[in-house]
């Protein structure tokens, strides 16, 4: 540790207290895990976030998959249902931009 900055953190679990990665609700994250979302804007407008390509956009509710989020535990991301295989992208924010990219790792 350099001073005071901390640059990584991580979290030991006993296989013995694991959670259920695949059901359930997140309490420190504030979401459901797996259960299909929509992220909405919170302006009059209420459009919601979509991909175009693997790119974020905000776009009225259209009924495409690619609208489509769930939390995904397990590796702790927002994937998406609606780009290229449902469910293997997830979401990255990269300055004020919002993309979308493989979670093979």
């Amino acid at each position: 540790m350099d001073g005071d900055n901390i640059y990584q953190l991580w979290d030991i679990i006993y296989q013995d207290e694991a959670q259920d990665l695949t059901k359930g609700y997140a309490e420190e994250w504030g979401l459901h895990i797996n259960r299909e979302f929509l992220i909405q804007s919170e302006f009059e407008s209420g459009r919601f976030i979509d991909l175009v390509s693997n790119r974020g956009v905000i776009k009225t509710r259209n009924g495409r998959d690619s609208q489509v989020w769930r939390f995904d535990m397990q590796y702790r991301t927002l994937k998406n249902k609606g780009y290229s295989t449902a469910w293997s992208h997830s979401l990255d924010m990269r300055n004020k931009w919002i993309y979308v990219y493989g979670t093979g790792s």
